[in-house]
Parts: C-alpha cells; structure tokens; sequence
C-alpha cells in the first residue's frame, strides 16, 4: 500500500471503529460501512493493517456476526486457521460455506505439517517427508527475488512471508480451493492467495519441475497483489509474474526472450490464427481446459507485457501498478501511461508480436504435460512408453539388451537408429546413445549429443545430470556444477546431483555448500533406505 494512502485510509476507518480512543457503535450509522471497509482492506491483503483494527471491531458490541466474520477472514490470512474456522463457527457459518470449506480443508491439511522457519520465512512441510530440503535453496533464491523485486516494483515485502508445500494434488486443492480436476487439467502447481504461497512439492511429479523457478513466480504475484492492492488486471498480474520469475538470476532485458517450447506454441498459434482471447484469460489460468492452453496463455501474456517493458520500462510498470492501487480504472491508466487503451494495446502488440520472427520447431516433443507421479512408477520407463512410433521403440528395446549384455557398441548403433528413426526429438533417446557413446570412449560425441539434447529439452533433469556426470569425467567442475545446481532446481530428490555437488564444493573450499549438500544427501540416502 502507497504510503499516503495508506494512512488516509487507516485513520478514516479508525474514527469509525474508535473515534475517541474507546469503542462505541458510530452514531447513526451501522456497522455494515465498516464492516465493508475492513472486509477491502483484507480483499487487499493489507493484513498489518487490518489486525489491530479488527481486533477493536471485535469488542464492538454491535458488530456481533460480523465482527466474527472478519475476524475468521483476517486469522487465515495470518495463517491461524484453529482460530479462524472458530470464529467461522461463532459467526454461524455452515461446512456448506465455500470459506468455511477451503478454512476447514486447509486446516486437515496443515495439521500434518510442521513448520521450518528462517527470519523472513515460515514454510510448512510435511512432518517425517524429506521436503524440509527445499527450504535452504528457496530461501538463497526468494531472498534474491525479494530484492530485485524491491527494486522493480518498489515493493515492501512482509516481516514474515509464509510457504506452504503441499504433498499432492489433493493437498494442493485443499490449500486453494481448486480442484483436482482444475488442477491436473490445467497443470496448475503452485498459487499465490490468501496472504501465502502454496506450492507442490517435486516429489509429486515424475521429474518433478523448476520448482525454484515456481516458488519465485509465486513470489511476485504476492508482490504485484500488494503493490496494486489486488488491483492489477490478470494478464498484467500472469504476464509480469512469468517474465519476472527469473529475477534471483537474471536483469529483466534477459528475461524477455521466450523459451523454445513457449515460442513454438505460440507461434504455431499465430500461423493457425487460434490465439485465445484475451477475454477468455479470466478469472484465473487455473480454468484453462488444457495445459497446452496454458502455456500459450503465458506465451501471449508474456510477450504483451514484454512489450510495455521495452516501451516505457520497469518505470511505466511501477507508474501503471500506482495509478491502479490509487483507484485509476485499467483503461484510463493505461492511456496515461502507454498512450492506448486495452483494445488499442491488443493491435499493437498483434502488430509487435508478428514482428517477432517467432518460429516453430519440427519435432519437439512438448514439455508442457507435467506428470504426476504414481507410485512404483519408473520415470525412464513411462517416459519411453509415451514413444508411440513402432520403429523408434523397436531399436530402442534391442539397444538396451544389448547394452545390459555389455556390448556397448552394437548397442550404440542401435540407439542411433532410435534417434534417425523419427523426426522427433526423444530427451531418452539421447541419453542412452550418449550413455553407449560414453561406455564405448567415444566422450566428446556424447557430450555433443547431450548438448543437443538441452538445446531443446534444457529443463530435463536426467539429461542435466548425465551431462553434468561427463563434465566431471572431464575435470570440468565449473561446467559440471551449473548443470547439477540446474537439476536441483527441477528434480531435488535425485541423490546424485547432491553427491557430485558436494565433491565439487569440496574442492573449491566452499565449506557452507559442501555441509549443505553433505546435510541434504544423508537425509535423502536414509531415506532410500528405508524404503
């Protein structure tokens, strides 16, 4: 919240609720009128502010139901959900209540969490799981997110920014009220609501995601709610929340380029003329009826925001997000600041977007269908069940046999049959003649064709590792820590980026990441064990 208005609105609310310092009923008004203006100040998730004023409105005697009300809203954005379902209760609300559902389903599901807390964080894991892990690798990267998003948005962050991690997909729709079905249609995995981040954890997908990369897109849609005081429209708040989740790394210009599989979508789109429209985009990407559509939902949104970035800077964003928390309708605050309204933008980034010189990538096997695990399920083997050509499969299967029979040349030329047999672009493919190519002393052909192997599926947590394993092999720390460090970031469960990680750090002197990863490997390694 601005400062200045802020204040103004605090102090108006306060001579309503107390306006000698005791609180008595305001004369000839009822407490709906403040009732309405706590209920916007926490619709704003203006939380601090809220607190000490509810609590006053408590002790009014005629606020009675409503009181309790807010009371219950204002403890679950404070992460009290015990205190908050009881005042559900005392208020009278019913387990037909849609709040009074997502208070109780939230409150099943955090029981069996216990917290991890840091100075700026508290995260919520589940107790015995081995997601407490995360904790130290999000806090190095929200830490650096929080800071380039001061300086972009001119955001003050809360004292005490609160991450809950749910195990499932059940979990994660008790936590927001999604459902399941919402979520897996969509591929949702993590949201930013209710005061709070509610992410996914790894563990629940096959290989699993970039789930840093997630928490810190989570992250800035905290900060975009609270700047505009949940003002900013969704394709403002999607855009700018993907263009700046690599911020703990990267300056914004080097964010703005889409990503292989993003641009592919999107230029497919653009030459078959089935754009969405932007109408359709409400009132979250979670409805979306695919993940396909998603993707090309944060395709088109990213570019239009990459467009005002480079028109007026992060200085225009900040000017747009003010104008919106002051009260400023979109349209009027768009021709302020860019000169056009909405529809006006629409043409021109149509004209932009075209300009681009977007294009698609024949073969490309889309990443876009996160897959959740089952359990027993080998991530190797449904990988190469979803290879439906017949020939592919075939060359693939007698490569392998011959590769458990030791005869690791045969078996290499059958993989490179696999890899000729389509046009596609099979990640496994790849690794297992690399592998072959590896086994047979042939190192700098299998480092080339995992190279390739990145250049379109850079994302992929096995094909980072098995490369990272070659840098090794090679004397290659350097080269070899990015990779593993990238694969901590998608797949953190894997003990062998860990183990070669901490070799790595060893050898450099770097004592607090060699302990780090020595403290994160037993806990991984003891728990393989006991299963």
């Amino acid at each position: 919240m601005k400062a200045g208005y802020g204040v103004a609105f605090c102090l108006a609310l306060w001579s309503w609720i107390c306006p000698s310092g005791v609180v008595t009923p305001a004369a000839g008004s009822a407490p709906e009128h403040q009732f309405s203006a706590l209920n916007k100040l926490l619709d704003q998730w203006q939380v601090e502010e809220a607190d000490h004023l509810i609590r006053r409105f408590l002790k009014n005697k005629r606020s009675g139901k409503q009181a309790r009300y807010l009371a219950a809203r204002l403890f679950f954005l404070e992460g009290d959900y015990e205190k908050s379902l009881s005042y559900l209760k005392r208020a009278g609300l019913k387990n037909s209540d849609r709040f009074y559902k997502l208070v109780s389903g939230t409150l099943d599901e955090t029981r069996g969490m216990e917290p991890v807390e840091s100075e700026r964080y508290r995260f919520l894991v589940k107790s015995g799981s081995p997601d407490s892990i995360l904790v130290p690798y999000a806090v190095q990267a929200l830490d650096a997110q929080v800071k380039a998003l001061s300086l972009d948005l001119g955001w003050t962050p809360p004292k005490i920014i609160r991450i809950e991690i749910a195990e499932n997909l059940e979990g994660l729709s008790r936590l927001t009220g999604l459902s399941v079905q919402a979520i897996k249609t969509s591929g949702t995995i993590a949201v930013a609501k209710y005061n709070k981040l509610m992410v996914t954890t790894p563990r629940a997908l096959l290989k699993g995601y970039r789930w840093v990369r997630t928490v810190c897109h989570e992250l800035t849609h905290m900060a975009l709610s609270q700047v505009s005081l949940n003002k900013a429209p969704l394709w403002l708040q999607e855009g700018l929340a993907k263009t700046l989740e690599g911020r703990y790394r990267r300056h914004v210009k080097d964010l703005l380029k889409l990503d292989r599989y993003s641009e592919h979508v999107l230029a497919l789109a653009l030459s078959s003329g089935k754009l969405l429209s932007f109408s359709k985009l409400r009132p979250s990407f979670a409805y979306l009826p695919s993940r396909e559509s998603m993707m090309l939902a944060f395709a088109q949104v990213k570019t239009l925001v990459g467009m005002l970035i480079r028109d007026k800077g992060m200085a225009g964003i900040r000017e747009f997000l003010s104008m919106l928390a002051s009260g400023v309708g979109e349209d009027s605050a768009l021709v302020k600041v860019y000169k056009a309204d909405f529809n006006g933008l629409l043409n021109r980034w149509k004209t932009y977007v075209n300009g681009l010189g977007l294009k698609t990538v024949p073969g490309l096997v889309q990443d876009f269908a996160l897959e959740f695990a089952k359990k027993g399920v080998d991530p190797d083997k449904h990988e190469q069940s979803m290879i439906s050509e017949k020939r592919v499969k075939n060359h693939l299967l007698l490569g392998d046999m011959l590769f458990k029979r030791e005869r690791v040349v045969a078996a290499a030329v059958e993989y490179e049959r696999a890899d000729k047999a389509s046009n596609r672009i099979y990640p496994l493919v790849k690794r297992r003649l690399a592998r072959a190519l590896a086994e047979s002393d042939r190192i700098s052909r299998a480092v080339k064709l995992l190279d390739q192997g990145l250049e379109f599926s850079p994302h992929d947590p096995s094909l980072l590792v098995d490369r990272g394993l070659l840098a090794l092999q090679q004397g290659d720390d350097r080269t070899a820590a990015r990779l593993m460090e990238s694969a901590v970031r998608v797949s953190p469960f894997d003990p062998v980026p860990h183990r070669a990680l901490m070799g790595i750090y060893s050898r450099a002197g770097d004592i607090a990441r060699r302990d780090r990863e020595r403290h994160v490997l037993g806990i991984l390694v003891s728990r393989l064990e006991e299963r």
